[in-house]
């Protein structure tokens, strides 16, 4: 069997199991959701948008609310559309909305969030002390924690500790007692049963950026006499190995743990992730999660993005016509090409790097070697499960099963993003092979897109 035929075996599996896994009522394809109310709002930043219908142009604004939830979108007033900021996708903005003339709220205006960047993870919040408070027979020593204007104290679980008494887990309070007050911290919280708004913090770490790898294998991380469950991910070229949570002892699988316990066990070599490590003590995934998302297309419809490959949708009355296409979606592969194109585009910026003649003809000869060949292999059955699929994604009945259905759909854009791998990967080799590592560094920077737009008053 050729190695096309078993990726293909393979993706139409997974669609299979898509499927299954998304076999939910539908909502009428576009019904409209209920978006955030009048006022002033905190979200997270998807895209700008803009859309003709009838002969008249709108801009929208697809964001989610702050803590996660579906995308929503929303029409930019016309009066505001040259005061709107256009962020990162998942950056925080402040949005104030008014109502508009068809009775929708529309954007008045949008500018950036004045607040810690890290609150853009649904779960960060700002450190603020800690504290004690009595439930029930027992005192807890406490978390005190604000996010977006919202406060709320976390219990500290209670362990068993000399003399039979209890006492805080030392772990999470030795982890607090080095955070500072006003540190953004990420925390992992729990309803404790039969107590109203009371949470025990089941977790926390310092907020950190999520990192890109891609996955190797299942590891066994070894220290002295002890071995771990782990895995090993290519992170910047090298693999590196990371414990798996709940390792050793002490250290109880959380529910956020459970998750990526099971999530590891559904990935193959040469997926793509994103992830968040620690080391206390040794190095341990703290966040895992398929690279790739969701993103708009414009006219209700979205793309599914994977690390190598696009998938877009095109719905009729009737059809819902499918577009398998290879494209390299991180963003420093994005970086690197759009840092190369300018420096074989203007001798400017080739000289004010130091690029040579000799140089640039390679880099010119693998920019124009691009992956074309689209939608290669992709049989009409796969079209139709990619679009089934995708209206169970649509039409899910609530955000959970949304978001399983979501999973679903990128772990099955991961399986058909192995098909270009290889070919990105030696393209990119190769560019990379001709800098020097500080050519390489201006490249990358002047890669980066530019922000636009300005901020409201």
């Amino acid at each position: 069997m050729s190695e096309r035929a078993r990726v293909m075996g393979r993706v139409a599996v997974w669609v299979a199991v898509l499927l299954a896994a998304a076999a939910l009522p539908l909502r009428a394809a576009d019904a409209p959701k209920a978006a955030t109310a009048a006022g002033q709002h905190v979200v997270r930043y998807v895209a700008t948008l803009g859309e003709s219908a009838d002969g008249v142009n709108t801009l929208y604004l697809y964001f989610t609310p702050a803590d996660g939830g579906a995308i929503r979108k929303l029409a930019i007033a016309g009066n505001a559309q040259q005061k709107v900021v256009f962020s990162d996708r998942g950056d925080l903005i402040r949005v104030t909305l008014k109502p508009g003339p068809s009775g929708s709220d529309v954007v008045a205006s949008a500018v950036p969030f004045d607040g810690p960047k890290g609150l853009k993870s649904p779960r960060a919040y700002v450190f603020e002390g800690l504290g004690e408070q009595k439930v029930g027979v027992q005192t807890h020593a406490t978390a005190k924690l604000t996010r977006l204007g919202q406060a709320r104290e976390a219990l500290i679980p209670n362990r068993t500790a000399l003399g039979g008494k209890p006492a805080p887990d030392p772990v999470i309070l030795d982890r607090l007692k080095a955070a500072k007050v006003g540190d953004v911290v990420e925390v992992e919280l729990a309803p404790v049963a039969g107590a109203r708004n009371t949470f025990n913090l089941l977790d926390v770490d310092a907020y950190r950026e999520p990192v890109d790898g891609d996955f190797v294998k299942l590891e066994t991380v070894k220290e002295g006499n002890k071995a771990f469950p782990g895995v090993t991910l290519l992170v910047d070229g090298l693999p590196k190995t990371y414990a798996l949570p709940g390792a050793g002892p002490g250290s109880p699988v959380t529910p956020a743990g459970a998750a990526i316990q099971a999530l590891v066990k559904r990935l193959r070599p040469g997926y793509g992730v994103r992830f968040v490590a620690r080391d206390d003590p040794r190095s341990t995934l703290r966040h895992l999660q398929v690279d790739g998302q969701m993103e708009p297309s414009g006219g209700g419809e979205f793309t599914v993005v994977s690390t190598y490959v696009r998938v877009d949708f095109n719905r009729s009355s009737t059809t819902t016509y499918v577009y398998v296409n290879p494209y390299a979606n991180r963003a420093a592969d994005q970086q690197l090409e759009f840092g190369v194109s300018r420096v074989c585009n203007s001798a400017d910026e080739a000289n004010r790097l130091k690029i040579t003649a000799v140089q640039l003809q390679p880099l010119r000869t693998a920019l124009a070697n691009r992956v074309v060949r689209t939608d290669a292999g992709v049989t009409a059955q796969e079209r139709t499960q990619w679009a089934n699929a995708y209206a169970a994604w649509k039409g899910a009945a609530d955000e959970a099963a949304r978001v399983r259905v979501e999973q679903e759909l990128l772990l099955a854009a991961q399986e058909t993003s192995l098909r270009w791998r290889k070919d990105f990967d030696a393209r990119n080799t190769i560019m990379r092979s001709i800098l020097t590592a500080e050519q390489l560094d201006a490249v990358m920077k002047i890669g980066k897109p530019k922000r636009s737009g300005s901020s409201a008053d």
